[in-house]
């Protein structure tokens, strides 16, 4: 019984030992990058490998599976993806089976205490939220739809959180500035079945990522950011179903 449990603690110890060089390694290797990469644009060629290679570590890691679909509806560029959220990992996929498209976002701002995520994530446009702090959240919303203006397609969860048990949460109106003020056509984005996705699944989950149809700047100039919060979240909400 004591060699079972020898050999389980052996091979838990050697799975952590490998998570941890693979993530040392990710790590060195975008410091690496933000060294090269020092004063270029977010469309970088380097800048757009490192943002696919990390996101791919973070999703191998994860052990998610999914299917994506939609893809062929994205223009190269001037597009905005309103997505709902149910993982962590949803970001980085985005970031990795999208990654010709050079997207900027929004971050957590707790991704500001790692140095080198920072600097990464600030290179490629990746935006730092504070939720707590209304100024910085007005302040970063503003060079969101600067970015935005200038081309480079931008991801929001406007449900401000993760849905831990699937069910589609309230969306803020306020993320919906975004859409009014550069005037971009919005693609909804829908993560289904990723909340019950956990490290440990031994049965497979099937997942899947879907880009819904444009809502282009014409079909919702006229209206409020309420007004449109609703029409996107039914939208998504319908596709969950």
């Amino acid at each position: 019984m004591i060699d079972i449990l020898l050999v389980i603690l052996l091979i838990i110890g050697l799975i952590v030992f490998l998570i941890f060089l693979v993530i040392g390694l990710s790590l060195l290797y975008l410091h690496v990058v933000r060294l090269i990469t020092k004063n270029k644009p977010y469309n970088h060629p380097k800048v757009r490998d490192s943002v696919r290679l990390f996101s791919k570590v973070i999703i191998k890691l994860s052990r998610v599976k999914y299917t994506f679909i939609g893809k062929e509806k994205l223009p190269k560029d001037n597009f905005l993806l309103f997505s709902n959220h149910q993982m962590y990992t949803d970001p980085f996929i985005l970031l990795y089976d999208l990654y010709d498209k050079d997207l900027g976002g929004f971050a957590k701002d707790e991704l500001n205490k790692i140095p080198v995520i920072r600097t990464w994530m600030k290179r490629r446009g990746i935006l730092m939220l504070d939720r707590k702090n209304n100024r910085n959240g007005a302040e970063t919303m503003i060079r969101a739809i600067k970015q935005a203006r200038n081309g480079q397609p931008i991801f929001i969860f406007p449900e401000g959180t993760r849905s831990r048990n699937g069910e589609l949460l309230d969306f803020k109106s306020g993320a919906f500035k975004l859409a009014m003020k550069s005037k971009k056509p919005i693609y909804p984005v829908v993560f289904k079945n990723f909340y019950k996705h956990c490290f440990f699944h031994l049965k497979r989950i099937n997942c899947e990522v879907r880009i819904l149809d444009p809502i282009p700047y014409d079909e919702y100039s006229n209206l409020s950011t309420i007004e449109l919060s609703i029409i996107v979240r039914d939208k998504i909400l319908k596709s969950l179903r």
